[in-house]
């Protein structure tokens, strides 16, 4: 026990380890820096500047909640293993705004190329197949190198007289 009125109690649990009552914190440096159990469950790392982690490899086994800006000096790898297509979401709750996701792979089609998915309207707006042909609010198809759904608009000259340019190889 511990504390001029021996509120502080660190106990040894056989074959386990030592248990901190209450919800005491292990303080390194000053009140700012310590490690406590905030709720059932709940482990709390807390310091007033940084929290610095170095090894080789870090696993994380579980969803991981980001409140502010996530810097990487390195690179970011999303791997689904077997099942699935990695993929990066980009959504918020902003009234009258589309959510996107950039899937490495085409979902309900393959798991090869590169898709840009409106999430909210259910549709792939950009796809690069594994050849690299690309379809724009389609699937690309495999007799051109870029396919569209939809009108093209004018590169010069107006909407009513458009004049468009293609040049062979």
């Amino acid at each position: 026990k511990f504390g001029a009125d021996d509120d502080v109690i660190l106990t040894h649990v056989h074959n386990t380890g030592l248990l901190l009552n209450s919800t005491n914190q292990f303080q390194f440096g000053d009140s700012g820096t310590y490690i406590h159990q905030s709720a059932d469950g709940v482990l709390d790392l807390v310091s007033d500047t940084e929290i610095e982690i170095n090894a080789t490899t870090i696993d994380i086994n579980g969803a991981v909640d980001v409140s502010g800006t996530l810097a990487t000096g390195g690179n970011i790898t999303i791997n689904t293993g077997t099942s699935g297509l990695p993929a990066i979401n980009l959504s918020h709750s902003n009234a009258n705004a589309d959510n996107f996701q950039i899937t490495a792979g085409t979902p309900g089609v393959a798991n090869s190329g590169f898709t840009i998915r409106d999430v909210d309207a259910s549709a792939n707006r950009l796809v690069i197949d594994a050849s690299g042909n690309v379809g724009i609010a389609m699937t690309p198809d495999s007799a051109v190198k870029v396919s569209v759904t939809g009108a093209i608009g004018p590169t010069n000259g107006s909407a009513s007289a458009p004049t468009h340019t293609f040049y062979s190889d």
